[in-house]
C-alpha cells in the first residue's frame, strides 16, 4: 500500500542516517543507483529516501550523476527529489558546488534559498553554508526578497555551538531581515537551548557508553 512505501523509506531513512547503519547505506546506494538509470525501476518513497544516503558518502562521480538527472528530469517531482539531494553530500567541497550552483543560471531565483538552507540544514554543510551566506548575502537577499530570506535565518536554528551563534548574531544585527525578526529571535533561543543540552548531557553521554 501507500502507507507501506512510506514507511519502507522512512525506515531506510532512520537505519540510515541516525543509524548509519552500513547494510542500509549500502542498499540505498543501489537503490540511488538503480533510480538514476531508470526512475521508472524504483518507487518514487523508496528512492526519495535512498539518494540522499547515498549522497552521505558520495563522492565527485555519484554527484555529476544526480546533477545529470536533475538536469534531464522529465518531471517536476522528479526534478526536486534530485534537486535536494544536491544538498545532502558529506564533502564539503561538493556542498560547495551545490551552494555555487544555487546563484547560478541554472537554478531559478525562487528556489536558490531553499536549496541554501538544506546546506545550512545538513551537519556537514553548516560551515561552507553559513561562510557563503554571509559572503553572498547580497545576492540572496535579491533572489528571495525579505520575506523569502528569512528561510536563510530559520535554517540557523539548526546550529548547535557558540562560535556561530555569535556569527549569527553579529550578522543579523548588522543585516536585519525584518520580516524575520522573530523567526530569528526563535533561530537563537534554539541554537541556546541546544548548546545547553550538549555541554549538560554530553560528557555523562559519553560516560555511559
Amino acid at each position: 500500500s501507500d502507507e507501506q512505501k512510506a514507511l519502507r523509506a522512512r525506515l531506510l531513512t532512520a537505519l540510515g542516517f541516525d543509524a548509519r547503519d552500513p547494510q542500509a547505506l549500502n542498499e540505498a546506494r543501489k537503490i540511488a543507483d538503480q533510480a538514476l538509470a531508470d526512475p521508472s525501476a524504483v518507487d518514487h518513497e523508496l528512492a526519495g529516501g535512498a539518494l540522499p544516503l547515498a549522497a552521505l558518502k558520495g563522492g565527485s562521480d555519484f554527484y555529476d550523476k544526480v546533477l545529470t538527472a536533475m538536469k534531464n528530469a522529465k518531471s517536476p517531482e522528479e526534478y526536486y527529489t534530485y534537486f535536494f539531494t544536491l544538498a545532502q553530500f558529506g564533502d564539503p567541497k561538493l556542498l560547495q558546488r551545490t551552494l555555487d550552483l544555487s546563484i547560478s543560471s541554472d537554478v531559478r531565483s525562487q528556489d536558490s534559498l531553499q536549496l541554501v538552507s538544506s546546506v545550512l540544514r545538513n551537519p556537514d554543510g553548516q560551515d561552507v553554508g553559513w561562510n557563503f551566506v554571509r559572503q553572498h548575502w547580497s545576492e540572496l537577499e535579491k533572489a528571495g526578497g525579505p520575506f523569502a530570506s528569512a528561510e536563510i535565518v530559520q535554517a540557523t536554528s539548526g546550529f548547535c555551538s557558540a562560535p556561530l551563534r555569535d556569527q549569527v548574531t553579529e550578522f543579523f544585527n548588522a543585516h536585519k531581515v525584518a520580516a524575520a525578526e522573530r523567526t530569528y529571535k526563535q533561530s537563537i533561543e534554539r541554537i541556546n537551548s541546544c548548546i545547553d543540552l550538549k555541554t549538560q548531557q554530553e560528557p555523562q553521554l559519553a560516560s555511559w557508553l
